[in-house]
């Protein structure tokens, strides 16, 4: 695999595992053989080396995204850190393990039929690069090939069109042509002053002298302007360093400065969709630093808006463990399956195994399934489609857990359960 196929960017290794047994990996040798092979490759797993898994397959870097990370003692899969760690680093990380989003263009990894309609839209996977690159991550979007080995038209499409919002979005940077001054720069030396944030070069930036952990930017654009988007990115060859920052602008009505944003970390690149106002300039307040900021780039955006998604729309179920889920369909169907919907938040307990009973008055039950599992359920936690080896004529379906997502939990949730007839 790594001799045969030319240059290989990225070697990932997945935690897979059925949630009841441990699986004994030689880390140490699978590392050794991939550097041997690939000396440039990136490590992916849940602890790196050289980036790590962003906590959940949605799409969706942490508000606040450190590169860095403590990973002795933990081990990929079962072994490691909270997927809330996971999902924004530790801003006191030994190891640089920058976060990696990795979502599907459609429900589930792999291509079927059923999901041809299901394809995520435009403004949700711009949703998705906003929370993800432009949240200080890289951006893994998984398109399957379909059962004769291409690309699923309905996919490809989507990909141009994708490609097309982001070009949209991007198109003319307001920022060219702008100046600024900061209240710092290291010694006054123009090679860190703040004409490098405007010249399309990443290995020019401006800094601070040392000791200076906080400083303001004033941006004057060449005449005032709508925007909505602001982009920023740090010097990441030093670090990552901001803790924390605000961005204002000049209300020439007013006569004053007024809020518009704020921010926790930058990183390698950071993405504001702030409210669309118009104005000639712009303040960056950087109030916390782990050591003298060093920016690199600033751009400014018009872009069309994009709606944000979130898991509101789904109502939660919550029962005991030892709870069954009973559905109880008013009369007795020809029934050939069901679709278990767990919450969608891999911070939710739900079901991973499962024994399933059909019935048809609700107290004489036949079991149907036996300690079935939901495939990756904890991390993709999206419906699960199960169908029966033959249809049984019934007015209940039961699910009785067998196994929990977390073990260490008394309770579990769900968002629905419907019979497929």
């Amino acid at each position: 695999m790594l001799s045969n196929y030319g240059h290989i960017f990225e070697q990932w290794f997945d935690g897979a595992t059925d949630g009841t047994s441990r699986q004994v990996y030689d880390w140490d040798l699978f590392h050794k053989t991939v550097y041997n092979k690939q000396p440039h490759a990136i490590i992916f797993s849940d602890v790196g080396p050289g980036c790590r898994w962003i906590g959940n397959e949605r799409g969706y870097a942490g508000e606040t995204n450190w590169s860095t990370l403590n990973v002795e003692g933990f081990t990929p899969g079962k072994g490691a850190p909270a997927t809330d760690i996971l999902n924004k680093g530790d801003i006191n990380g030994e190891k640089w393990v920058a976060g990696e989003v990795d979502v599907s263009i459609r429900p589930g990894w792999f291509y079927s039929p059923a999901t041809d309609d299901k394809v995520k839209s435009v403004e949700h996977l711009m949703d998705i690069y906003y929370s993800s690159v432009g949240s200080n991550a890289n951006l893994l979007l998984n398109v399957p090939p379909d059962r004769r080995g291409l690309i699923h038209p309905n996919d490809s499409a989507r990909l141009m069109e994708f490609k097309a919002a982001r070009e949209k979005a991007f198109n003319t940077n307001l920022a060219d042509g702008a100046t600024a001054t900061a209240s710092n720069v290291r010694g006054n030396a123009k090679k860190y002053s703040t004409e490098n944030l405007f010249d399309n070069d990443n290995s020019t930036y401006w800094t601070t002298d040392d000791g200076i952990s906080t400083a303001t930017i004033t941006i004057e654009l060449k005449e005032a302007t709508s925007f909505n988007n602001i982009l920023l990115q740090e010097y990441i060859a030093l670090g990552q360093r901001i803790e924390e920052f605000k961005i204002n602008y000049w209300d020439a009505e007013l006569n004053q400065w007024v809020d518009l944003d704020k921010g926790t970390t930058v990183g390698y690149k950071r993405i504001l969709r702030t409210p669309r106002v118009s104005s000639s300039k712009i303040q960056i307040e950087i109030s916390k630093s782990l050591a003298e900021q060093i920016l690199s780039n600033i751009e400014i955006y018009d872009a069309p808006d994009i709606p944000s998604f979130d898991v509101s729309k789904f109502s939660k179920q919550s029962l005991d463990k030892k709870d069954a889920i009973v559905l109880n369909l008013k009369e007795a169907r020809g029934i050939k399956g069901f679709v278990f919907t767990p919450f969608p938040s891999e911070r939710e307990t739900t079901i991973q195994r499962y024994n399933c009973y059909v019935s048809e008055d609700g107290k004489q039950w036949e079991k149907v399934q036996e300690n079935a599992i939901f495939n990756n359920i904890k991390n993709n936690p999206i419906p699960q489609q199960v169908i029966f080896d033959k249809v049984y004529n019934s007015s209940y379906i039961k699910l009785e857990p067998t196994l929990l997502t977390n073990d260490n939990s008394d309770k579990y949730t769900y968002a629905e359960l419907k019979a497929i007839e």
